[in-house]
């Protein structure tokens, strides 16, 4: 049975799970083997110090939870500021250049005021007076002759036609 160590059997499960027959070859076994009765020794010393560390319980310190909280919290509030420093580092071009338009627009328009008024008043100088119909119709006078159905749709179409009054 020397050849027969019980090692494995106290590698594969803990103490307490092993069965009455188990611990019956563990015994027999070990009053013939000095390495197995020396390991077997160490897994109930082992299993001993488990089950009183697993029966104590710690208790936190009273002011844990508030320094676990002020931690939290201190670290949100920087990802927060560091948040609103992105966002403000991102917007500041963006910002930059929408104040920049706003100049040159406003330059381009009190420059073009200025130099437009001079262009508009002589301009209406040779503004063109005639009626819009003298312009159409290549006539002057409209005062004499009135304009038939027929004169427009020669004119608009460009073809002649009687005059639908019997004129």
């Amino acid at each position: 049975m020397s050849d027969n160590h019980i090692l494995h059997l106290l590698d594969e499960r803990p103490l307490s799970s092993l069965t009455a027959t188990e611990l019956g070859q563990i015994t027999a076994h070990n009053a013939n083997c000095d390495t197995c009765s020396s390991a077997y020794e160490a897994a109930q010393i082992a299993f001993a110090l488990l089950q009183e560390r697993s029966a104590v319980s710690v208790e936190p310190s009273p002011f844990f939870q508030t320094r676990v909280m002020a931690a939290i919290r201190e670290k949100n509030q920087e990802k927060e500021a560091d948040g609103i420093l992105k966002f403000w580092q991102a917007a500041k071009a963006l910002l930059t250049s929408m104040a920049a338009v706003v100049v040159l627009l406003t330059t381009l328009t009190i420059y073009t005021a200025n130099t437009s008024s001079t262009e508009v008043s002589e301009s209406s100088l040779s503004f063109n007076s005639d009626p819009a119909e003298a312009v159409i119709y290549g006539r002057a006078n409209f005062d004499e002759v009135e304009i038939t159905n027929s004169d427009a749709l020669s004119d608009i179409y460009g073809i002649d036609l009687e005059d639908s009054d019997g004129k």
